[in-house]
């Protein structure tokens, strides 16, 4: 996978309690500090990508690199201690070579607005779309959903106007 260019991004999709994760307690207890460190370049990678970020030759290299003290091996193994874990999707692993989850992907699109369908999506868009409305779904039809002139002066007579607070409230009998 090519990195996003000159795209950086908006926040990390993980928050300061991801080492309580238990996932992440277990890669600790196993691997120590290297471990911690790989989740968190692992984080990076995917957050620099999107939501989600190939386990690909390249993505390995760019990690050990980054990563002083840990070999291609333990890298993997610490990647697939957080899969067998739950901490990355195990199928979208298993099929697609990709990582990623569910949590990580509302994260990311409770942080962005995103217009276009996106590839290895574990969620549901439309929970997490602030901007985008379906007009098919929320259209308002003038049959459906007629007003009653009558009833709507009865009940606007109901109402009394609180000039004190610039309120509105109902009339008691």
């Amino acid at each position: 996978m090519e990195r996003i260019k000159g795209k950086e991004p908006v926040s990390f999709l993980f928050s300061p309690t991801v080492f309580d994760d238990p996932a992440v307690k277990a890669v600790r207890r196993q691997f120590g500090a290297k471990g911690e460190l790989a989740v968190v370049k692992l984080l990076c990678e995917i957050a620099v990508n999107g939501y989600y970020a190939e386990w690909s030759e390249e993505v390995r290299h760019r990690l050990i690199e980054a990563l002083p003290g840990v070999s291609a091996n333990l890298l993997e193994m610490i990647v697939r201690d957080l899969i067998k874990n739950g901490f990355f999707d195990k199928e979208s692993f298993a099929t697609s070579g990709i990582l990623t989850s569910e949590e990580l992907q509302r994260k990311f699109f409770m942080t962005e607005e995103h217009s276009q369908m996106l590839p290895h999506l574990l969620v549901d868009l439309s929970v997490y779309r602030r901007t985008l409305i379906n007009s098919e779904k929320t259209a308002v039809s003038s049959e459906e959903t007629q007003i009653n002139s009558e009833e709507t002066k009865k009940q606007g007579n109901n109402l009394l106007n609180n000039k004190d607070y610039g309120t509105t409230t109902e009339a008691r009998p």
